[in-house]
């Protein structure tokens, strides 16, 4: 009977340390300040390319294979827009394997923008976040994003966005990191543990997040995939391979919008 009490004392020692170190971790981390994902990229503009090479490069391969075929039905002098851009990976990418294709992209980071402008001067490059969009209604033949919808304030506004500047029967070509991956999970968590990361960094989506998102958004004909790439592009040679995930999803064309928005409140009841 004393080897159970003893037992039994020892694990309530062991719970009661373990909460109260998950409240102070708590505590600190709700007072400790966060940089925004505009101070973070404002700051990493300058070595951006040459310090991401590895990653960008990776996850663009892959990004390209799935954007491809809708790109490929565009003709000379259709507009693509990127949102999210950076410095203009994914444009200049669009442009070397469809160079008839004009491109615009936005960025939230000035800086980050810049450098894009001075890479690739063929590009219209405006300083704006995925929510508000500085562009007219239906300006666009395709839009893309990578490796960005988790960084923006308001996904589902972003989405939104997107949408009302296609064109009818406009594609997007939207690929993120994906926390249907455990690596992704504790991804999440070692960037909400470490200071200097804004609660973007670690608020990664899953794949039924964002199919949802491009549903309610309006977009049709959502298909989606995931794939993974070697971590070891973020330099750390002991991480197993990233789980990212890659959607296209088309907007419906005029007169046949309310199918797409039946289908939605379809679906709604039967979850119900």
């Amino acid at each position: 009977p004393s080897a159970t009490w003893a037992s039994y004392t020892h694990m309530r020692v062991v719970a009661l340390a373990a909460v109260g170190a998950a409240t102070v971790l708590w505590w600190s981390q709700s007072r400790r300040r966060r940089a925004s994902v505009r101070e973070q990229y404002e700051e990493l503009a300058g070595s951006y390319n040459e310090r991401w090479a590895a990653y960008v490069q990776a996850t663009l391969n892959a990004f390209m294979s799935c954007a491809s075929e809708p790109l490929r039905d565009l003709t000379a002098g259709d507009c693509v827009l990127d949102v999210g851009t950076g410095t203009g990976a994914v444009p200049r990418a669009i442009l070397r394997s469809f160079p008839g294709l004009k491109l615009s992209a936005a960025d939230l980071s000035e800086s980050m923008i810049e450098t894009g402008r001075h890479e690739c001067p063929a590009v219209d490059f405006v300083v704006a976040p995925a929510e508000s969009l500085p562009f007219a209604s239906g300006s666009f033949a395709a839009a893309t994003t990578l490796s960005s919808l988790h960084f923006w304030t308001d996904p589902e506004k972003g989405l939104r966005e997107m949408h009302r500047c296609l064109k009818p029967g406009g594609r997007v070509v939207l690929s993120d990191w994906c926390h249907d991956f455990v690596v992704c999970k504790m991804c999440a968590w070692y960037l909400w543990l470490t200071p200097g990361h804004s609660k973007a960094d670690w608020s990664i989506l899953t794949s039924r997040d964002v199919n949802g998102m491009l549903t309610e958004a309006g977009f049709v004909d959502v298909a989606f995939t995931t794939y993974k790439v070697d971590a070891r592009v973020f330099g750390r040679w002991w991480l197993p391979r990233w789980g990212m995930m890659a959607f296209v999803a088309r907007k419906a064309e005029q007169g046949s919008c309310a199918v797409g928005r039946d289908s939605r409140e379809g679906r709604k009841r039967e979850r119900e």
